[in-house]
């Protein structure tokens, strides 16, 4: 036996990277009032042999700020807080152009989009649909405004420049969204209604606030709208442009006629009413999914176009988006991946 051989160690394999997820929370909506809940997740991530970085919103765009800070080094994005967090978050990802899984657990008092994309309510299913989920390809919009009021713009992946809802967009600017953009009636609604009156009554608080604006109808707004198959030059009391099931709980779109990733939005106007028969008619067609009622005008485009003579206020996901006379509206397919455990009528994404 040689005694001069220096006998080696023997080198553990190196340990696997384990995957983190990033937690961002907004602790204003009402269900954060129960600590356990978000301790309950951390846990359920931590069984799982992951790691977990949390980080609560203080302010608007703090949701947007989180994701381009802490996303390119994380695995998964989980999202808990209403629609308005969730925006911010996939504005983040979009605008610094990284294609993380994004899970979403909804705590705020519409949760539109997650009745859209059948993430139960119950805090613990939708932790499991994201833990458990796979990422499924999801379109976003962006609203590019002109000749609206000054406000201040991040800076894109591709150079052009894009803005967080807590402020007001620069002419040529541009607004994310992930399922709705619109104007006209009610849609002041959803962002002039106090905060803490939607944690006290929940969506009352938009009821009530809604009620305000029916002195709207008497105001039409002319706009002449234009896509690739249809042109309209009328007067209108809302127009939306959607990537959802539902608006608001209030419009229920065919859902036959919506895919969330095949590159169109579904587009819907309604004119204006010349009088309460009318007004009374086109709100029983709306209620009934009656979309062949002659003032109600449904199609798909994947750009739309919407011009008008005085600047009109648009709103986006919720947040106030700025205010225009020219608005150009386009898809972006398969722009973000959605966390969905139950996936059967989607295409996944390719890991």
């Amino acid at each position: 036996m040689d005694n001069n051989i220096t006998p080696t160690k023997k080198r553990r394999p190196p340990f696997p990277k384990a995957r983190t997820s990033l937690i961002i929370y907004n602790p204003v909506s009402g269900v954060w009032q129960n600590k356990n809940n978000l301790f309950d997740l951390i846990m359920s991530i931590s069984e799982r042999g992951e790691g977990s970085i949390v980080k609560m919103t203080t302010a608007k765009g703090d949701a947007q700020k989180i994701v381009r800070q802490y996303g390119p080094y994380v695995d998964r994005i989980i999202c808990c807080g209403g629609d308005g967090t969730l925006h911010e978050a996939i504005e983040g990802l979009y605008t610094a152009g990284l294609h993380v899984p994004i899970g979403y657990i909804p705590i705020g008092t519409t949760n539109d989009f997650a009745a859209t994309l059948d993430i139960p309510f119950d805090f613990h299913a939708a932790c499991e649909n994201t833990l458990q989920g796979r990422p499924c390809p999801l379109d976003i919009g962006t609203i590019k405004g002109r000749t609206g009021t000054a406000g201040i713009g991040t800076p894109a992946s591709d150079g052009s420049e894009v803005r967080t809802l807590s402020a007001v967009p620069d002419a040529g600017s541009r607004v994310v969204f992930d399922y709705i953009a619109c104007f006209g009636i009610f849609t002041r609604t959803s962002y002039e209604t106090d905060q803490a009156l939607k944690n006290t009554i929940g969506y009352l608080a938009y009821l009530l606030n809604g009620v305000t604006e029916l002195a709207d109808l008497g105001n039409p707004i002319r706009m002449r709208v234009e896509s690739s198959s249809r042109l309209f030059d009328q007067d209108f009391c809302f127009g939306a442009v959607v990537n959802s099931y539902t608006v608001a709980h209030f419009f229920k779109l065919p859902q036959e006629e919506v895919n969330l990733a095949d590159g169109e939005f579904e587009v819907l106007l309604i004119n204006q009413p010349q009088n309460i028969f009318e007004a009374h008619d086109t709100a029983q067609a709306i209620l009934s999914g009656d979309y062949a009622n002659p003032r109600i005008h449904f199609f798909h485009s994947d750009k739309i176009r919407f011009v008008s003579d005085d600047p009109v206020k648009w709103c986006a996901d919720g947040e106030f988006a700025g205010e225009f006379t020219d608005v150009e509206v386009e898809n972006h397919n398969h722009a973000v991946d959605i966390l969905l455990a139950d996936h059967d009528n989607w295409e996944e994404t390719e890991e």
